[in-house]
């Protein structure tokens, strides 16, 4: 049974020191919590949406049960860069409040504050140094 994002940042966060977070981490490092920790840190990558919170409605379902999987759901985040030209701004950001009211809404508050580069206000033991001693073979 994999971990929501929020679920291992949160326990990230609980964690004193920082070898047992790096463990943590290496040990749940799931597609959600990558691409995250990715959109957070990588500024190579940059959303074509506008920065601060959009106006959507969270999801109020306990964790496990999102009306999308995480991982799918996460999935359209490569739809919504700026070099896809393809897709107009507006539709970028419909599918983005989409996907935050499909998955649970502490991974959605955690994902739009990496669309920022802002995820170390709501967690601030995940650092870039954490992350890359953690998944050596993200890109960041």
């Amino acid at each position: 049974n994999e971990k929501l994002p929020h679920e291992v940042f949160e326990k990230l966060e609980k964690i004193r020191y920082k070898e047992e977070r790096q463990k943590y981490l290496e040990k749940y490092q799931t597609f959600a919590v990558r691409t995250i920790l990715q959109l957070n840190f990588d500024k190579s990558i940059e959303l074509d949406l506008p920065e601060g919170i959009p106006p959507y409605k969270e999801d109020a379902a306990p964790a496990g049960i999102q009306l999308m999987p995480i991982n799918k759901a996460l999935a359209i985040l490569s739809r919504l860069v700026k070099e896809n030209e393809g897709l107009p701004k507006i539709k970028k950001e419909q599918r983005f409040i989409q996907l935050l009211e499909g998955i649970h809404s502490k991974d959605a508050k955690a994902l739009v504050y990496a669309k920022d580069g802002k995820l170390q206000e709501l967690y601030s033991k995940i650092t870039i140094k954490l992350v890359q001693d953690s998944i050596p073979k993200l890109k960041l």
